[in-house]
């Protein structure tokens, strides 16, 4: 088909299409689309090639998400380390006054300043989590045990 008043190069553009797929080392050529039933095969194979790339995608997300899992874990240890769970103030405030009371002032008595000063934040930080844990699994149990009377 030949529009009036274009450029050559432009027609030929229009007349022949490549398309480059880096990933599947594919190279398509098209000469256009003559009847509707290659339109509709062209639109199948392009619905399919959209299916296997989400899939190739999927799977390339779950695999990364693998591979991150470890990475996942230590970042959630160094949270539990340097941050208190505050679900419960109790067990927040038990620990504290625990903690001074135990390491602070007992086992790490005769330590540098430092040491007195990293030690018990890091043990009170991890030790809420743990007891907050616990303590939901307890009262899971409790009021599992009192509904069961």
């Amino acid at each position: 088909m030949v529009f009036k008043g274009t450029p050559a190069w432009e027609q030929r553009a229009r007349d022949f299409t490549v398309v480059y797929f880096p990933d599947c080392d594919i190279i398509k050529c098209m000469t256009g689309i003559p009847t509707y039933k290659d339109l509709e095969a062209e639109k199948e194979n392009l619905e399919a090639s959209l299916r296997f790339h989400k899939r190739l995608i999927q799977a390339d997300l779950a695999g990364l998400r693998e591979e991150l899992r470890p990475l996942k874990h230590a970042l959630s240890l160094i949270g539990k380390l340097t941050t208190k769970d505050k679900s419960n103030p109790a067990i927040v405030v038990g620990v504290d006054l625990a903690g001074d009371a135990l390491i602070k002032k007992g086992v790490l008595k005769k330590s540098g300043w430092l040491t007195k000063l990293i030690v018990p934040f890091v043990v009170k930080n991890y030790a809420t989590h743990l007891l907050a844990r616990k303590s939901n699994n307890f009262f899971q149990r409790l009021g599992e045990k009192l509904k069961s009377q």
